[in-house]
């Protein structure tokens, strides 16, 4: 059930940090055409026509074995953007029909497996969510062009009409209305955060 606009506040965005971190699935920038940060962290509809699916190779280690991994409905990644398995994928087209591209990825395993069960989740809903008045800047001297913040925040209803969306800091937020879809269906993988890494939400 749809929560009411009021109550469908907004969400930090983040892989499960139960995922091991000796396994690493890793985005192959030879083969790719997309860049990592700009397309598929962009906010913008890719062009799909002639795109194959985007390839992942996963590096060898004890705990990277084709079972752990198919575990996951979000798959954790070397991108800052999310990877997700047809129930995922489904859970979300219910809940932001129209606010994401599923672009089909190929999981190349060091044993030779081929994973073809997830897709790569581009957030097209892109908003300037930050609230600068609040934020605190860092000293002039520490600034640089794309990190002149010490302290972000955000407000808990900046997401607006929308379910999930990124804004200019590549930061990709979720609703209410997400986060309970995703409990309710038992999807493992995704975390809907209050705060982080120097980001929180003020009322």
């Amino acid at each position: 059930m749809l929560v009411s606009k009021d109550e469908n506040r907004a969400w930090f965005l983040h892989d499960d940090r139960k995922f091991y971190q000796s396994v690493h699935v890793v985005y192959d920038r030879q083969i790719n055409i997309l860049h990592p940060l700009m397309d598929l962290l962009g906010g913008k509809v890719i062009d799909t026509t002639n795109l194959k699916p985007i390839v992942f190779n996963v590096m060898e280690s004890r705990r990277a074995t084709l079972e752990y991994l198919l575990k996951w409905d979000f798959l954790h990644n070397s991108t800052s953007t999310f990877m997700g398995n047809k129930k995922a994928i489904r859970v979300l087209d219910e809940v932001a029909k129209g606010e994401f591209q599923a672009l089909p990825a190929e999981i190349r395993m060091h044993n030779g497996t081929v994973i073809n069960d997830y897709y790569v989740i581009n957030v097209t809903t892109r908003k300037e969510m930050m609230n600068k008045e609040k934020s605190i800047l860092r000293p002039e001297e520490e600034r640089e062009s794309w990190d002149i913040y010490e302290k972000c925040f955000y407000d808990k209803n900046c997401l607006g009409e929308s379910e999930i969306a990124i804004d200019n800091s590549k930061i990709i937020l979720g609703s209410e209305n997400l986060r309970r879809a995703v409990r309710e269906a038992k999807l493992a993988g995704l975390e809907f955060n209050e705060s982080w890494g120097g980001i929180c939400f003020i009322e």
